[in-house]
């Protein structure tokens, strides 16, 4: 059965069921949203200032096309609040999120807005909006934190690792929410993969590989005993990121929102099914 999609669209549709379940089982083992939103708080205030001092924040004159873009994005997800874009100088192709719901900011390296072109720029925003909508951004700054501090304490480390793993196993599936909403506001699947490919790779990759053959690798990788490295990143493995992607855009589901507004969840669970078997790291 067809629902009509609401005139305020609701990204929630798009978000990877099985990162929700995880992060609902996160909270009910780590109980500290609260605390850490506080700390969110605090440091993103004072983050906010650093980047007002060290960067550059995307105005209607400053970085016109950057604020254009930001706009846009934040229009067809309804945001409330949409995000302060700024961009820091960086050689790396690099974007990241600080905030909480209420207030957030997104930084990009100015390589990377003067490689990317408009919709792999939408795509990026896109993605990182959706960390923000979906309520990642505690998680990562425990992930954050545990890279910065905890991991360079051997004691420590080893000790508290294995309850690190469900951290590490909702940041890849957190990833897959992200990219969805990414896809949604670019509207074009090649120019998300070809983002993706290029913050992996540099901006010359596209040159030298195309994605359709890159992402062949999945198929190399479900074979691989190396596969089972990923059980310790953040992030899933790029061919298995782009499939996962890739399935999803061309599924009758997402289809349905994009050329008839139409949400169809008897369509999504099958989607649902398909991704869950590309997620698998085994």
């Amino acid at each position: 059965m067809r629902k009509k999609m609401k005139k305020n669209f609701e990204p929630s549709i798009l978000r990877y069921p099985n990162e929700e379940k995880l992060l609902r089982y996160l909270l009910s083992i780590y109980g500290l949203k609260k605390a850490v939103n506080i700390f969110i708080k605090i440091f993103s205030s004072l983050f906010e200032g650093f980047l007002l001092g060290e960067s550059v924040k995307a105005t209607d004159k400053n970085y016109p096309h950057i604020y254009k873009i930001g706009k846009r994005v934040s229009s067809i997800l309804n945001l409330k609040n949409p995000p302060n874009i700024f961009i820091a100088q960086d050689p790396l192709f690099i974007a990241y999120t600080i905030g909480t719901k209420e207030k957030h900011q997104i930084v990009l390296s100015s390589a990377l807005v003067e490689n990317f072109s408009e919709k792999e720029i939408s795509f990026v925003i896109g993605h990182e909006i959706g960390h923000i909508i979906f309520d990642h951004i505690v998680f990562h700054s425990l992930i954050a934190f545990w890279t910065i501090f905890i991991s360079r304490l051997p004691v420590l480390k080893y000790t508290l690792f294995p309850s690190f793993l469900p951290l590490l196993a909702w940041s890849r599936n957190a990833e897959i929410s992200a990219d969805r909403v990414g896809l949604f506001v670019c509207r074009d699947i090649r120019a998300s993969i070809n983002a993706m490919m290029k913050l992996s790779g540099g901006k010359e990759i596209l040159l030298h590989v195309t994605p359709e053959e890159y992402m062949k690798q999945f198929d190399l990788l479900k074979k691989s005993p190396g596969r089972f490295l990923e059980f310790f990143s953040t992030h899933p493995f790029l061919p298995k990121r782009g499939k996962a992607l890739f399935v999803f855009s061309n599924s009758l589901f997402y289809k349905n929102i994009i050329k008839y507004k139409k949400i169809t969840p008897s369509l999504k669970e099958g989607v649902e099914k398909e991704v869950g078997r590309i997620m698998r790291v085994r």
